[in-house]
């Protein structure tokens, strides 16, 4: 009895020992699965997150980044190009010019030399203007732009204006070929100029001048013009100086004569 009893008790033990391994198995069994589990969802999860950031929509800024294109470093050349043709905005700033009509003298030169401009560089010739808005630049700086680039040709757009008799008007062109080293060159530019300016319709011609006074072209040292386009005290030229038709004819003309002139260098475009 007390054997059987003893083997009872023993049996009863091992088998409590059995089923506390199963549940300790089972336990770790499930941690396992459970682990493996939450590895695989955040594997999910970030497989997700990177196949909608490659795919996906991108957002705002990724867009203005793809779109706008990144700026060109500009290349600085060690020489500058020679400069050709220095064109001179008469007047600007503080100094208007003629008021002699509503729009000051100095928006007109500015206006017909920016036209002239265009047309210049259309063509190849390397051209700097002495001003491009309404800023003042004194008659020495003028003149020192010209000399110390050693420019082919200086030229000087003005409007002119007489008010004691407004029935005076026409197309002048002046020169120096005295005082200015520009010397014959300066003539030459003055009557290329001269020959298509004039041409232009409903100019009347008033030919060139000779003047040792003007500053511009006495203390230049390249050859050198100056254009007086018409007179705003005469009806007529104020008319066709604020035509726009004009204003470009009279422009490609200007453009015309000074290529002429740079042709008879062998120096028409670069």
């Amino acid at each position: 009895m007390e054997a059987n009893y003893e083997r009872t008790r023993y049996e009863a033990r091992m088998r409590l020992r059995r089923k506390k391994k199963l549940i300790k198995a089972a336990k770790l069994l499930s941690y396992r699965v459970l682990k493996s589990l939450i590895f695989v969802v955040i594997g999910m999860i970030l497989g997700f997150l990177l196949a909608h950031r490659t795919t996906g929509t991108p957002s705002e800024s990724e867009n203005l980044t793809s779109v706008v294109p990144k700026p060109e470093i500009p290349v600085v050349s060690d020489t500058p190009k020679e400069i050709q043709v220095l064109l001179d905005p008469g007047h600007g700033g503080k100094d208007t010019g003629s008021e002699a009509a509503k729009t000051p003298e100095k928006s007109l030169n500015l206006a017909i030399a920016l036209l002239v401009e265009e047309e210049l560089k259309n063509a190849g010739v390397e051209v700097v203007m002495t001003r491009s808005s309404d800023q003042t630049v004194s008659l020495d700086e003028r003149a020192a732009l010209a000399n110390d680039n050693k420019v082919q040709a200086f030229v000087s757009i003005h409007q002119n204006s007489f008010e004691d008799d407004r029935s005076i008007r026409g197309l002048e062109v002046w020169y120096n070929d005295v005082k200015s080293s520009g010397g014959a060159g300066s003539k030459k530019l003055a009557d290329a100029i001269h020959t298509y300016a004039k041409q232009t319709a409903g100019t009347s011609d008033r030919g060139t001048v000779q003047d040792e006074k003007l500053k511009v072209l006495r203390t230049t040292t390249v050859p050198a013009c100056l254009i007086e386009v018409g007179y705003l005290t005469n009806k007529t030229d104020k008319n066709l100086i604020f035509s726009e038709s004009y204003q470009k004819e009279l422009a490609k003309n200007i453009a015309r004569g000074i290529q002429e002139f740079l042709q008879s260098f062998g120096t028409s475009a670069k």
